[in-house]
């Protein structure tokens, strides 16, 4: 889970494992995104540093004291190793980019 305080403090990443996978898997993980401000915040913008992950995020309004999932799918296919993406959160609430750092080990 992120809130919305996270995405506007100083700390300007996180990191996620999406543990170790065969070669030419696809796993799908989820991501809660919490408003615990008094005011919506919308997902504005969401990059991803390679084809190899997709990103579902909501595109309405995050109300006050709701949550809403954004789904990361990650395909290992041709991927070898370790291996290190950068999935960046651009929201309403801040000028700033939230960087979310993910991780696996792909055995070949």
């Amino acid at each position: 889970t992120i809130s919305d305080s996270i995405l506007n403090s100083n700390m300007a990443e996180a990191e996620f494992d999406f543990g170790r996978l065969g070669s030419g898997e696809v796993i799908e993980k989820v991501l809660i995104i919490k408003n615990s401000s008094k005011q919506p915040f919308v997902i504005e913008h969401i990059k991803v540093d390679c084809g190899c992950i997709t990103v579902d995020y909501p595109e309405e309004p995050i109300q006050p004291g709701k949550r809403r999932s954004v789904r990361l799918t990650f395909n290992s296919k041709a991927q070898h190793g370790w291996v290190f993406k950068t999935v960046e959160f651009k929201t309403s609430v801040s000028d700033k980019t939230f960087k979310l750092k993910t991780t696996c080990e792909i055995d070949n």
